[in-house]
């Protein structure tokens, strides 16, 4: 089963991990270690990524 994207509540990055099953599949995730910071975690390959969307000041990453 593949994930595609969706958003999910707090997930740590294992259990992130655990869901992005093909290649292409992402998901945006609320922080497991902080309250407030989104995290946009995808897979490519046998490579998994985790990107900060939010920062802990609550700036919007444009990078």
């Amino acid at each position: 089963m593949c994930v595609s994207c969706n958003v999910v509540s707090r997930l740590d990055r294992e259990q992130a991990e655990s869901l992005l099953i093909c290649s292409g599949d992402f998901l945006v995730r609320e922080s497991s270690s902080a309250a407030g910071q989104y995290v946009l975690s995808g897979r490519e390959g046998a490579t998994v990524r985790h990107l900060l969307l939010v920062d802990p000041n609550g700036q919007v990453s444009s990078a």
